[in-house]
């Protein structure tokens, strides 16, 4: 079983890192959608906002594609979404949320700092994956890193912060909110879970970690933690198949993570 430290570190109050937002409108207006965009367009900052105040269809709309999107509280106000902005709008995939949990693992005592990376498709990448229906975050984090990397002995700290990345699946283009907690472990023995397309787990120096991860809100977040703040934490060994054990939270919200919205 894995034991999970009571640790304290700083946990930061952050939204989301991601340039979505999202709009709402109607199905039979999504060819002109797609072909001219929209003015004057009232956008949600969340998906759950949006899916709270759209009656139809909620378009994914990439916020670095728009110049002027302005306001306070949950909307922003845009005087032109351009059709190239749009994810989702043709052909139209409705949008499903995903939640998911990862780890950032730094490697215990070792100087200078060391976080554990994996390969897949071709790209450094963080442990991370899809949470099972009712399954607590800090938890969800454990199991995947454990299953990607295969180490044996991690310990798991506060939530340091979440992304949000957005792709195609199928008939749905899935927004997924990623939970990160920090982690440290010493192992040195990997197994990359191949099925999950994984074929390295190493550990990298955390001044090049920035520079070698392949995706931006990946960079963001590593670029927003500082290490001298992981404490040393006491780890037990764990065993595949069991149980994670929560040893200071037992829901998302005590573990330190900000609510999914």
């Amino acid at each position: 079983m894995a034991s999970v430290a009571s640790l304290h570190i700083p946990v930061r109050a952050v939204a989301p890192m991601s340039s979505f937002l999202f709009y709402c409108t109607s199905r039979a207006r999504l060819p002109l959608l797609a072909d001219q965009g929209v003015r004057d367009a009232r956008l949600w900052r969340t998906l759950g906002l949006a899916q709270k105040a759209c009656a139809e269809a909620i378009l994914v709309v990439d916020g670095d594609a728009i110049d002027d999107a302005a306001g306070d509280g949950p909307t922003l106000r845009a005087a032109h979404v351009p059709p190239a902005a749009f994810k989702n709008a043709w052909p139209y995939l409705p949008v499903a949320r995903v939640i998911a949990a990862g780890g950032v693992v730094l490697r215990t005592g070792v100087q200078p700092r060391e976080v554990l990376l994996i390969r897949r498709h071709g790209l450094w990448d963080l442990p991370k994956g899809k949470c099972n229906a009712g399954e607590d975050l800090q938890a969800c984090a454990l199991r995947e890193v454990q299953e990607e990397t295969g180490v044996r002995t991690l310990a798991a700290h506060s939530c340091v912060g979440t992304t949000t990345h957005g792709y195609p699946h199928r008939s749905r283009y899935h927004v997924k909110l990623t939970y990160w907690y920090a982690m440290q472990s010493p192992d040195t023995d990997f197994t990359p879970q191949s099925d999950e397309h994984i074929t390295a787990v190493c550990w990298k120096p955390w001044k090049e970690s920035q520079a070698l991860v392949g995706y931006p809100t990946l960079r963001q977040l590593l670029g927003g933690i500082n290490p001298r703040e992981f404490a040393p934490p006491q780890a037990v060994p764990s065993h595949p198949g069991a149980r994670n054990l929560l040893a200071d939270s037992t829901s998302a919200t005590v573990a330190g993570a900000p609510p999914v919205r």
